[in-house]
């Protein structure tokens, strides 16, 4: 529903995708998976650095890092919802759900999550975007740091405890999240959680 909605949008339209946005949705995936950013070396070569901070525009090209700035851009009142469905048909409770193919692995999120928290390029670009989008792109990635430490997938040793506080602090002081009270629950729960390891 979500794709065919902004299948409808004009200004998605002014793209002319071949195979509309659902499609474009699963090449952009598919490419991030095969290119991950560098998470661990990047402050030991100043090249990497550079690399991260062109991260997005070097796999996806132009065309599709400006579509997806724009869909950000103009679907600001639903990035809450839609970040909720993604996630959970990223990383589901039991049984995979129905639905979209294509799912990206733990490993590939992990990879994703641990840019966005642990390194400069990736931090850089949130620190770009509306605050809301940054807020939830960092509440995502704590959420799936957190699901590699159960898996015990933590490859890169990410300590998440900094970072649940500094954004619980922010979603604290965030006006018009609509989910607020939910993210601050769980946090609460992940700072119980890792107090006592």
């Amino acid at each position: 529903e979500v794709f065919a909605y902004l299948d409808e949008q004009d200004y998605i339209r002014a793209y002319g995708l071949d195979k509309g946005t659902l499609e474009t949705f699963r090449s952009i995936v598919d490419r991030l998976a095969a290119q991950p950013p560098e998470v661990s070396a990047e402050l030991r070569e100043p090249f990497l650095l550079i690399r991260n901070v062109a991260h997005f525009y070097r796999v996806l090209g132009k065309r599709d890092l400006f579509m997806a700035r724009d869909v950000i851009a103009n679907e600001a009142e639903i990035a809450e919802p839609v970040g909720a469905i993604l996630f959970e048909w990223s990383l589901p409770e039991g049984p995979p759900p129905e639905g979209i193919e294509g799912r990206p692995s733990l490993s590939t999120l992990y990879e994703y999550a641990g840019f966005f928290l642990n390194t400069l390029g990736g931090r850089s670009y949130l620190l770009r975007r509306d605050s809301r989008i940054r807020i939830l792109a960092t509440y995502y990635s704590v959420l799936i740091v957190d699901r590699a430490n159960e898996e015990e997938a933590n490859r890169h040793g990410i300590d998440i405890r900094p970072h649940i506080d500094s954004v619980a602090e922010e979603i604290r002081n965030q006006r018009g999240l609509v989910f607020q009270k939910e993210y601050l629950d769980v946090l609460t729960g992940l700072q119980q959680k890792y107090a006592a390891r």
